[in-house]
């Protein structure tokens, strides 16, 4: 079934246009002007409200899998994408390259970050921060198999395994502290908001879904 987008605009949802083979891009994320870029099919697109249609403006030439995340930093004009392949990109807003971090063997699957000069990504070879100049290994995370970060600022939210059981560890002034994971969250996403992060239930695809009602909130 053809996935489809839609936006939020004031108490009601408008359905967006649908992007190319009559599929919605994923991975959303939107400037606070309306833009929105997802992917679909090995590309980036762009949507802008006032043309009104899904453009591509960055084609991942040797992607199997896709972008799995996109990090977007608007102040600085900023575009971040992880993906398999070892794939970790900066681009600017019109899809123009920046700089090429790309890392033989890894697979990344999330980005997170409060600026372009404080990101994380993790993926099967762990956990990497970049401080705007270069990516380094972040040591000390009693984990394996992560699957997911959430950051701001100096905290840092890792989702993954220890000793084969699912935990999210926190780490705040260089230490990290290991927290248990509700019985409920089978596979789990981390999402941050303003005061809290958000653990969700997820399918097998990746998409949080709210089965079993499986939603639960820990205080930066």
């Amino acid at each position: 079934m053809a996935r489809r987008s839609g936006t939020l605009r004031g108490d009601n949802w408008h359905e967006l246009p649908a992007g190319p083979n009559g599929s919605s891009p994923t991975v959303l994320v939107s400037t606070s002007t309306g833009t929105l870029y997802g992917t679909v099919d090995e590309r980036v697109w762009r949507f802008d409200e006032v043309g009104g249609r899904w453009t591509s403006i960055i084609e991942l030439e040797r992607l199997s899998g896709g972008a799995q995340s996109i990090w977007l930093g608007e102040a600085q004009g900023s575009l971040w994408i992880a993906g398999t392949s070892g794939v970790l990109r900066e681009y600017d807003l019109q899809g123009h390259l920046r700089r090429r971090d790309d890392t033989r063997g890894e697979n990344f699957r999330h980005l997170s970050g409060d600026s372009s000069s404080n990101l994380y990504v993790v993926g099967s070879g762990g956990l990497l921060h970049f401080d705007g100049t270069a990516w380094q290994r972040v040591e000390g995370a009693p984990l394996t198999a992560l699957g997911d970060v959430v950051a701001r600022g100096a905290d840092v939210m890792v989702l993954g395994l220890q000793g084969g059981e699912r935990r999210v560890v926190h780490r705040r002034d260089g230490t990290w502290t290991v927290h248990e994971v509700p019985d409920a969250v089978d596979l789990g996403v981390l999402r941050s908001g303003l005061d809290e992060v958000f653990l969700l239930e997820r399918d097998r695809a990746g998409v949080p879904t709210r089965q079993r009602g499986a939603i639960f909130t820990m205080r930066w």
